[in-house]
């Protein structure tokens, strides 16, 4: 996805798991990545991962996180995270 791509939210398409986020077409593409859980399921918390949402596939419930990178970005991309402050 394009670099400082905020995104917002994961949801069902046409059955298919999607995520939307606000995206810069002129910006170069970036790798991200995203892990899908569903409940119940065992999850390997890491102190980089951040919820982006939950959506719900007939009986299933799944639960998508973004795994941040750890260098430092300059785009001033805005996290759900809690505050150290």
């Amino acid at each position: 996805m394009p670099d400082c791509a905020l995104v917002l939210s994961a949801q069902l398409q046409k059955g298919i798991p999607c995520i939307w986020a606000l995206v810069d077409t002129e910006k170069p593409m970036e790798k991200r990545t995203f892990e899908m859980f569903g409940t119940g399921q065992p999850i390997d918390p890491k102190p980089d991962m951040v919820f982006i949402g939950t959506f719900q596939d007939g009986p299933l419930v799944w639960h998508v996180a973004e795994i941040l990178p750890s260098e430092d970005y300059s785009c001033g991309r805005n996290y759900l995270k809690a505050s150290s402050s």
